[in-house]
């Protein structure tokens, strides 16, 4: 007579890529600055300085080559169900 077994696996969730860590980072600065910022030239500045740390950021992200497969993908799917509406 065989055994049965039930097999399990345990699935972690994966690691976030340093960039996405970069622009959680990045965003917290930009939070932590909001809320302890006064309106001189200075602090806006800072401001300033935080968003384009924070765009350098995203825009590493949206370079990377598997956010651009993602979007391709993505883009091929929309556009195979729009030729589905059209049957």
């Amino acid at each position: 007579m065989a055994n049965k077994f039930h097999v399990r696996s345990n699935s972690f969730p994966s690691g976030s890529h340093p960039n996405t860590s970069k622009v959680e980072e990045e965003l917290n600065k930009l939070k932590t600055w909001e809320t302890t910022s006064t309106s001189t030239s200075n602090s806006i500045a800072t401001g300033f300085s935080l968003l384009s740390d924070l765009h350098i950021c995203l825009e590493d992200i949206l370079n990377m080559a598997s956010t651009q497969k993602l979007i391709s993908n993505h883009q091929e799917g929309e556009r195979g169900i729009q030729a589905l509406k059209e049957l």
